[in-house]
């Protein structure tokens, strides 16, 4: 069994569907491959990243061969040759690597802009897509550390934490090659001043900050968005410190119940127009992240 990644396939009325239009089409089942005379079975891949010691690597969508099929002999999408490529494998599971005492793990999690560079390699893709591919034998090539692959188990990853203070500062979390210690990674409102001057000299941080909705502000005339606004660390002698998230149009607001305490990863910076902030009711600095997916939240 071997093939390509392909980038278009059929559905049961002879659709042609682009990864791009998938979903658009209602994730069509079963799907089958477009190549002329071939119309094996096919699987949906969604876009994925990869965190390694040379960075980040994004995994457009694609469509697959279903397991045990192959495309017919003369299917432009069937590869050939016979090239071994070295792939660390690692799929293990993330409570049982924290109860062996693994204290490393690569985080997997799609955030916004992950989103917008993956399109990016999904139009490349779908424009020039690899037909001439050689068939490659994954291999493993050593224990490698556990993926972080569900807002689930980054939550999971969070509660040890609490439960075990002293692994705090053992656990690390890498992503885009660099690897953060748990509690430079995890933000409660305690530690929202910590974030805020880290956002301050970064620019933008990617973190997992827990918070309790407070507000939840619906679109509007002026501002098409909604927004979540969480109840802020109150400080007696300094600025408030607000985390706010703007949510895309495809999300629902209903994904945050108010007073709920939730989890939400992403990448976040200080909003410093002013005409944009969202607390206008009292003085503070806003930190905020975009969320376009609930796989970036989970309540708590």
């Amino acid at each position: 069994m071997s093939g390509a990644k392909i980038s278009y396939a059929l559905d049961n009325n002879g659709n042609q569907i682009s990864i791009l239009n998938y979903y658009n089409f209602g994730s069509p089942s079963p799907i089958y491959c477009g190549g002329k005379g071939c119309g094996v079975l096919l699987n949906h891949v969604s876009e994925f990243k990869r965190e390694g010691r040379n960075g980040t690597q994004y995994i457009p969508a694609h469509y697959r061969l279903a397991k045990g099929i192959d495309h017919v002999e003369h299917c432009i999408f069937k590869t050939s040759g016979n090239h071994s490529l070295g792939v660390d494998l690692s799929d293990q599971d993330v409570v049982s690597a924290l109860r062996r005492g693994d204290d490393l793990f690569r985080i997997h999690i799609i955030d916004t802009d992950d989103q917008q560079k993956i399109h990016i390699k999904e139009d490349d893709f779908v424009n020039n897509p690899n037909i001439n591919a050689i068939k490659k034998d994954y291999r493993a090539k050593g224990k490698k550390s556990t993926y972080v692959k569900t807002i689930q188990s980054l939550k999971e990853i969070y509660d040890f934490g609490l439960q075990n203070p002293l692994a705090q500062n053992k656990i690390q979390l890498m992503l885009n090659g660099e690897k953060r210690f748990w509690n430079d990674f995890f933000f409660s409102v305690a530690q929202y001043e910590e974030l805020k001057q880290k956002i301050r000299g970064e620019g933008i941080v990617k973190a997992a900050v827990v918070g309790k909705v407070h507000v939840v502000r619906l679109a509007s005339n002026s501002n098409p968005f909604e927004h979540i606004e969480f109840h802020p660390q109150k400080r007696r002698f300094s600025s408030d410190n607000y985390p706010i998230v703007k949510l895309t149009k495809s999300m629902n607001s209903n994904l945050f119940n108010f007073v709920s305490r939730v989890l939400f990863y992403g990448g976040f910076t200080i909003e410093a127009n002013p005409n944009k902030l969202m607390i206008t009711h009292a003085i503070g600095d806003e930190f905020r992240t975009i969320v376009s997916s609930e796989s970036q939240v989970i309540e708590i």
